[in-house]
């Protein structure tokens, strides 16, 4: 594993290597997490957040949507969705699975949210702040949370140990930046950004977990 400085630099570096990846290893990434089947537990993890989502409240946001699997998922549970991702290949697989105007598809940075305050009723964030420098992550909060409506609720998964870089596995093209964290560090995390009503599952995937909380 390959540490970068801990700079802004480095962290925007970080980002612009990701989406690359995420739009060079669409069609293989794809393919590969397409359904559930290889996710054991998921399905009944993006299940309990969207029954936590007071009916009527508003959209809902697919923070890192990847190929969209989970915003399928919420749209069939009759959520309005915005999918968003850093790669614009992904957001135009999502666009061409669903259609365009179901969900809307936007692409950003998850340190800059182009969303005005108080816009969603609930944020999902699946295996996507992995991918952001611990530097960062603070800012990815910060913005997750200014966006959320009062009693919003958000569920992030991610990966329990200490450490972070570029690691490749066997299935995968390349390498990818991986953030790993304490649990318990991650939900300090939150709470200094507002977050309340802290908790966390482990899932039936390893090492992953489910940070729960909710704005005030």
């Amino acid at each position: 594993m390959y540490v970068t400085p801990d700079a802004r630099t480095a962290v925007d570096e970080v980002v612009a290597r990701t989406r690359r990846w995420y739009d060079t290893e669409t069609a293989a990434f794809v393919e590969r997490t397409a359904g559930y089947e290889r996710f054991p537990g998921l399905s009944e993890e993006i299940l309990r957040f969207v029954e936590s989502i007071v009916d009527g409240s508003g959209p809902v946001l697919d923070l890192g949507c990847g190929a969209g699997r989970d915003t399928g998922f919420l749209l069939d549970h009759r959520r309005e969705v915005v999918a968003g991702d850093i790669s614009a290949t992904m957001l135009r697989t999502t666009a061409d699975r669903y259609g365009r105007s179901r969900p809307r598809c936007v692409q950003f940075d998850m340190r800059r949210l182009p969303f005005a305050t108080r816009s969603f009723a609930g944020a999902w964030v699946c295996a996507s702040l992995i991918h952001i420098p611990e530097s960062a992550l603070g800012d990815c909060l910060a913005e997750l949370y200014r966006t959320l409506r009062r009693r919003a609720v958000v569920a992030i998964s991610m990966k329990a140990g200490t450490g972070c870089g570029w690691q490749s596995a066997d299935r995968d093209q390349g390498q990818r930046w991986l953030t790993l964290v304490r649990p318990e560090s991650f939900l300090a995390s939150m709470a200094a950004q507002g977050f309340v009503d802290l908790s966390t599952t482990w899932s039936g995937r390893g090492s992953w977990f489910i940070a729960h909380g909710r704005t005030p």
